[in-house]
């Protein structure tokens, strides 16, 4: 998806920009999870001989600025729209066919296999389960797409963005997002493991950053450019604090309000950071970062099974590999995890956002409310 940024607000369509640091930002985000992926890999298979550094375990705080840079395209995306049913319907339309598509198809590459030889797959492919991860609905365990998760929470916060278009005037949209974060607060506060999986979904902090992210889109140009540097730099100090002084940030932690808190903060400076040093013409996301950028969807639903097969290479090689053929390999599945990306997006996600363009409801004709 293009991330799309008015020159002003308000501006004419002509004067609309891409924002090619969100992109690149994907690009660092995806390539961190990978990375994070393959380094557990290595520990799991050749234990006491990895060579990805242990600090790549911070792929696993990649979902938080994935869930903060969603909130800002958000924001952007829907900034055209004058509101009403239709705008609702456009916008989830072009959500759902952008990302369920992709997501079905490696969704079934396991459920295929699971079903046609069980005793060699080790996935759960019940109906229940099937019909859960296939539509996005939370439910106590992974979906049979294990990285599939992140898309349950973008599930929900897509479905409420768009009934906030369809029912809430434009000039109260904030005072709304200011409610629904009071409401996830709240709920956090008294959430345990014993509630349903769908009550813990609507209480995760997770909300919270795809909330301030929106807030993010709708009034960054609103903000001094020159708060671009001391944001990153803030964000750098808050990271390495919080890593020296604090285990919070373990992925073990997982949804713990504090560690969402440090690095959801930590997200939201760096996206505010890269935009207004962009927008200010002080830097240039790399073309590669960009390219990358537009790929990382599907890296993300695909690395899973360049993970898989890295990891079935290894145990036939065995642990007295030599190191270089260990190097060379790795460096064999990071290639195959960009040129997998790349087809899946060049092939897959293009051809259906073209047919969603085709299929998009009209845009409404009625005033702004």
């Amino acid at each position: 998806m293009e991330v799309i940024s008015n020159a002003k607000q308000g501006a004419p369509a002509a004067g609309k920009r891409r924002l090619l640091s969100i992109q690149a930002l994907r690009a660092i985000a995806a390539l961190t999870v990978v990375f994070s992926h393959f380094r557990g890999t290595e520990e799991l298979v050749l234990p006491g001989r990895t060579l990805l550094p242990s600090w790549t375990w911070v792929g696993f705080a990649a979902v938080n600025l994935f869930f903060v840079m969603s909130g800002f395209v958000t924001a952007l995306s829907v900034q055209a729209m004058r509101g009403g049913y239709r705008d609702g319907l456009r916008f989830l339309w072009s959500r759902c066919s952008r990302i369920l598509p992709p997501y079905w198809l490696y969704t079934a590459l396991l459920i295929v296999p699971a079903v046609l030889a069980p005793a060699t797959f080790n996935t759960v492919v019940d109906l229940p389960r099937v019909l859960s991860s296939a539509l996005l609905w939370p439910q106590g365990e992974l979906p049979i797409l294990m990285v599939g998760w992140t898309l349950v929470h973008e599930a929900y916060f897509y479905l409420i963005a768009a009934l906030a278009l369809w029912i809430v005037p434009r000039r109260h949209h904030t005072l709304c997002l200011g409610g629904w974060a009071a409401v996830t607060m709240a709920l956090n506060i008294y959430a345990t493991d014993a509630w349903p999986a769908w009550l813990n979904l609507l209480a995760s902090p997770f909300t919270l950053e795809f909330i301030v992210g929106i807030m993010l889109g709708k009034y960054w140009r609103c903000l001094p450019s020159s708060l671009a540097l001391p944001a990153i730099c803030v964000a750098a100090i808050i990271l390495a604090t919080a890593a020296m002084g604090s285990s919070i940030l373990d992925p073990s932690y997982g949804h713990h309000p504090g560690r969402v808190a440090i690095l959801g903060i930590v997200s939201i400076l760096v996206v505010l950071s890269l935009v207004q040093l962009e927008a200010s013409s002080r830097i240039t996301p790399p073309a590669a970062l960009v390219a990358i950028g537009n790929w990382s969807f599907s890296i993300g639903l695909s690395h899973i099974f360049v993970t898989s097969m890295m990891a079935r290479v290894w145990r036939r090689l065995g642990p007295e590999m030599p190191l270089a053929t260990q190097a060379v390999s790795l460096a064999a599945f990071v290639a195959a995890s960009l040129l997998i990306g790349w087809a899946s997006y060049r092939y897959l996600e293009q051809p259906f956002a073209r047919w969603s363009k085709v299929m998009a409801f009209p845009r409404p004709h009625v005033a702004p409310r």
